[in-house]
């Protein structure tokens, strides 16, 4: 009787361990794809941020050249 039981709980140990390790690679192969997302979230982050600064000096450098044209043409005509 005890040959049997001891019997069943190692083959009940064995299966609990290859449910375990089953949910482990799962895990792992989740946090593997969590980081290549991370990854690309930021590089597309940096992209954004590059495009945007941009667009900031772009606008900028507008600004700029229409209050030199204001200017001087306010020089011109005043």
């Amino acid at each position: 009787m005890r040959e049997a039981k001891s019997k069943e709980l190692k083959k009940d140990l064995e299966i609990l361990s290859q449910t375990f390790e089953r949910v482990v690679d799962r895990k792992e192969s989740v946090v593997k794809s969590l980081g290549k997302d991370l990854l690309e979230a930021e590089e597309q982050y940096a992209m954004a941020l590059r495009s945007h600064l941009q667009n900031v000096d772009n606008l900028i450098g507008l600004i700029h050249f229409v209050d030199m044209f204001i200017h001087f043409f306010l020089y011109l005509f005043w």
